[in-house]
């Protein structure tokens, strides 16, 4: 799916230094959700080890404002997405913080329909546990890349409780606006 041609590519003037001090306080909203919900779940937190970084280079399209390293402790957005409405930038933040929390907690999210509807143990000591972890790690890895962006927003959803929409002619997350994500958008 591509996007609008009226999806126009933004600029800014401001340096990647000058966008993490614009961006931190929404960062540091977002990542603390996921905190409170590790800690309230798990007991711990690996959320806490995830760095944010601004890239120059992320914003090589139009609607490439962020992203989320396959190891899911490094997050780096574009000095760009200052430029963007704050609910934006916050649709943006949990939905790649969605991806984090997917990657460091692989296959541990049950999800039905882009729901999550559960939490998956993994840590049981018996045959058909092991079996069983194995098998929601092998289909964990086999997803396509749709579904890993489907799961990011359900994930966010469900840490946060707001609904990350898509919306505009670049068709960008946002909270509790939009339209669910379209199958194809890259």
């Amino acid at each position: 799916m591509s996007t609008s041609a009226a999806c126009e590519q933004r600029v800014t003037e401001v340096s990647p230094e000058e966008s993490m001090l614009i961006v931190e306080p929404l960062v540091q909203a977002v990542r603390e959700r996921f905190i409170e919900w590790e800690m309230a779940t798990l007991g711990s937190s690996k959320t806490r080890k995830v760095r944010t970084e601004s890239w120059q280079e992320m914003h090589d399209t139009p609607r490439h404002f962020a992203g989320c390293s396959e190891s899911g402790l490094t997050i780096a957005f574009a000095p760009e997405i200052v430029e963007l409405p704050e609910e934006t930038v916050l649709g943006i933040l949990a939905h790649e913080f969605g991806h984090s929390i997917d990657f460091l907690y692989p296959g541990r999210f049950v999800l039905r329909d882009r729901e999550v509807i559960g939490w998956r143990e993994m840590g049981g000591e018996g045959k058909r546990e092991a079996q069983a972890a194995r098998a929601a790690i092998r289909q964990w890895q086999q997803r396509d890349p749709d579904q890993v962006e489907f799961d990011a927003d359900a994930i966010a959803q469900y840490v946060t409780g707001q609904t990350i929409g898509y919306s505009g002619p670049c068709m960008l997350q946002g909270l509790n606006a939009g339209a669910r994500r379209p199958q194809g958008l890259r």
